[in-house]
């Protein structure tokens, strides 16, 4: 993975709760192909996201609208 990429994602979790165990697991558990699929695909908007994070934004979303 680019370390610009992972450099975003760093800020991600830094500032959205969601998103902090996936980045904490995908750093130490080597699930970086997961994450490299996303940002390589040639259209990253429709690939699932790894964990259930679809699940958790979305929860996270409507808390907050």
């Amino acid at each position: 993975m680019h370390v610009s990429v992972f450099c975003l994602f760093q800020l991600l979790a830094g500032h959205f709760e969601w998103f902090q165990d996936a980045f904490d697991k995908m750093t130490k558990d080597g699930r970086e192909t997961q994450w490299r699929q996303i940002t390589e695909h040639e259209k990253p908007e429709l690939v699932a996201l790894p964990d259930g994070l679809d699940e958790k934004y979305v929860e996270n979303v409507n808390e907050h609208f």
